[in-house]
């Protein structure tokens, strides 16, 4: 008798590293995850598997999963399986969604895979596929004091989840998926004008009416909408492709619902034309647009601007919901302590940052403090620096926020300032006296999860100009940088000093900053910012720290740095 784990077994005893393996069965895909458990409470992926065997293609007429789409299925479940017991797995759960759960055979599906596999599959409900999507978002992304909404899009139905805080508020339900739409208008006949449009208008309708409820209200109003599922990856990925940037990582991407709109348009000119679309796989060819349009309309609907693009979604919810049964305690991304102020971490690949700097022995107190403090100075900057260059560029056209206001003070140079703030005292783990440029060294030697060769150098330059002297062409891996990213450099790295400072005495007393920025025609201070410091005990050390630190950020911003307490 095959005496496999199955999705209903206890969690088993087992010695060595804990190994679990998910299944997830939709309506256009099925994929396996195995993950090992990791030190930190999360995990890290040992091996992925999907075959499309489309499910629910078909059964919007008919209402059935066709039989040899049937039979694929149950045989690839068992070759999963296989896969997963290779490894060693203590669990392997099972769990279908919309096709399964909505055709009238869904049964024999269930059935086949006990027969063939000894799994006990879980038909999950749109409240168990949206809680998913939502705890894989809660996990990856700090979203405490943010109201936002996930929306996870699969082959045959929609779960819009709306949440504040990170706790759910209410879970909606939409039999609209990518393969589901696709099916009813068409196919392909979907990137034709007439029916093009009439999806669209379809598709706006039936979600505002959903979402909105029989009181014509949503229960919050969301800042984001986070994506889940394969749409959201292709429309990233294409994206990419047309920026001239790599592919291979969508993670965090973020897109505005004017850029979708484009997407959108843009991919049914190609496909009506025959032509292939740069960064969209063959296999989603014939779904992108009804996904697209899923996506175009719940932007609208939900009057939401930002789309920030999650590439896990339900199999990491539901492999860190099997983490907590075997642990007991919450998995995902380590808490932040009260009082932040600053938005830490918009983005999975930041916390393999802390993973890596906890392997290093980071002193986390400190370098999370630092971190937060520089990403407080960030995120004021972004918002005044063009009103500030503005002022001067009547009186002050050569200034350097006049000729160059926003350089580094993107998305992109926050995530580099946040890993470099994390690991610029990871130098450490071989001496003091020099730790900033061992700092620099075992940066630019590493693999840091998510982040390209480019964004490794400028982390491990900004981490190296935490202290001491400034960058000069005559350090090799600065010079090695062209002109554009050794501004970037300076930028940030002036930033990370001033909040290095701040925490001089190492026992963050500061407890936040803020900045106001003059822009003045005085000889001796032509340009200030002053660096407002609240604090609930004895800072003057750390401001006279902060001071004397100071100076590369004057020359990177054209600022006179003042200091005060609030």
């Amino acid at each position: 008798m095959d005496t496999a784990p199955t999705a209903s077994s206890k969690p088993a005893d087992v010695r060595g590293p804990l190994r679990l393996a998910a299944i997830d069965v939709g309506s256009n895909s099925i994929r396996l995850l195995i993950a090992e458990r990791d030190d930190e409470g999360g995990y890290h992926v040992l091996d992925e598997e999907k075959v499309s065997p489309r499910l629910g293609h078909g059964m919007t007429e008919t209402g059935l999963i066709a039989p040899d789409r049937l039979e694929e299925a149950i045989g690839a479940v068992e070759r999963m399986k296989q896969i997963a017991l290779g490894y060693g797995v203590a669990q392997v759960r099972v769990i279908a969604t919309s096709a399964v759960r909505e055709a009238s055979n869904g049964g024999e599906f269930v059935q086949g895979v006990a027969r063939l596999s000894n799994l006990a599959v879980e038909v999950i409900g749109h409240e168990d596929e949206g809680r998913l999507a939502h705890k894989s978002v809660v996990a990856a992304f700090d979203v405490r004091k943010l109201p936002f909404a996930v929306a996870d899009i699969g082959g045959g139905s929609t779960e819009v989840v709306f949440s504040r805080g990170g706790a759910v508020e209410k879970v909606v339900g939409l039999k609209l998926g990518a393969v589901r739409v696709a099916d009813m208008f068409g196919g392909a006949r979907a990137c034709e004008p007439k029916t093009f449009d009439e999806m669209r208008q379809y598709l706006k309708g039936a979600i505002e009416v959903a979402l909105s409820g029989s009181g014509g209200k949503m229960p919050i109003k969301p800042k984001v909408l986070f994506g889940t599922g394969g749409t959201y990856s292709a429309l990233a990925s294409i994206q990419q492709a047309r920026d001239g940037l790599p592919t291979d990582n969508v993670q965090g991407h973020r897109l505005s619902r004017e850029r979708v709109n484009k997407i959108l348009v843009r991919v049914r000119n190609a496909l009506e034309k025959g032509e292939s679309v740069p960064g969209l796989s063959k296999e989603r060819t014939d779904i992108i647009l009804p996904g697209a349009a899923i996506v175009e309309a719940l932007m609208l609907t939900l009057k939401v601007d930002e789309l920030v693009v999650h590439d896990r979604g339900i199999r990491d919810g539901l492999m860190l919901s099997m983490l907590e049964a075997h642990t007991n305690t919450p998995a995902g991304r380590a808490g932040r302590g009260a009082g932040t102020t600053a938005r830490i971490s918009l983005g999975s690949r930041a916390e393999s940052v802390r993973r890596f700097a906890r392997r290093c022995r980071y002193h986390e107190a400190h370098s999370e403090h630092v971190t937060q403090l520089a990403l407080e100075i960030f995120d004021q900057l972004a918002e005044q620096l063009p009103a500030v260059a503005k002022q001067l560029s009547k009186d002050h056209p050569a200034h350097p926020l006049v000729l160059d206001p926003m350089t580094a003070m993107d998305e992109d140079g926050r995530g580099v300032l946040e890993a470099a703030g994390v690991l610029h005292d990871i130098g450490y783990l071989v001496n003091h006296n020099r730790h900033h440029k061992h700092s620099a060294y075992i940066i630019a030697n590493s693999e840091l999860d998510g982040y390209s060769p480019r964004e490794r150098d400028l982390i491990a330059n900004i981490a190296r100009y935490h202290r001491r002297g400034h960058p000069k062409t005559s350090h090799a891996p600065y010079k090695a940088l062209d002109n554009h990213d050794r501004k970037i450099v300076r930028r940030l790295s002036g930033i990370l000093r001033v909040a290095d400072g701040l925490d001089r005495t190492h026992t963050q007393v500061v407890d936040r900053v803020s900045l106001k920025i003059e822009a003045t025609d005085g000889a001796d201070h032509p340009n200030t910012v002053t660096f407002i410091v609240e604090s609930g005990g004895d800072a003057s050390t750390d401001i006279w720290g902060s001071q004397r630190k100071s100076e590369l950020f004057s020359l990177a911003y054209g600022l006179r740095c003042a200091f005060e307490m609030a």
